[in-house]
């Protein structure tokens, strides 16, 4: 049992991690390069712990961030540019699609 002043190697573990997720992903290639299953369960309930819970470690892990969803949003469009110059299609054209397509707003990703 620790006291106020301590704390276990379990916590002092977690707190390394929740501070550095580079040592957390160090110590991840270190288990999955020499370690057993017991070791690699271990600390996988670490990293829950560390960071979340596992709902909040794949919501995270599913989440782009801004500058992902700018790259992918350029390279859509860049795409579409293309595909819009191989078939042949004029400014006009597009304008015909963009009047008939459905605008009703998507509904968002729900995570549970």
């Amino acid at each position: 049992m620790t006291s106020k002043l301590t704390r276990s190697h379990e916590e002092a573990t977690i707190g390394r991690f929740r501070k550095d997720p580079e040592c957390a992903a160090e110590y991840l290639d270190a288990i999955l390069k020499d370690g057993d299953e017991a070791e690699l369960l271990q600390a996988l309930q670490r990293f829950s712990k560390s960071f979340g819970g596992v709902a909040e470690i794949a919501e995270r892990a599913a989440k782009p961030t801004a500058d992902e969803l700018a790259e992918t949003r350029v390279r859509v469009g860049d795409a579409l540019a293309a595909l819009r110059r191989t078939l042949g299609l004029t400014n006009e054209d597009c304008e015909i699609f963009e009047r008939a397509r459905d605008k009703t707003p998507a509904e968002p990703l729900k995570f549970e």
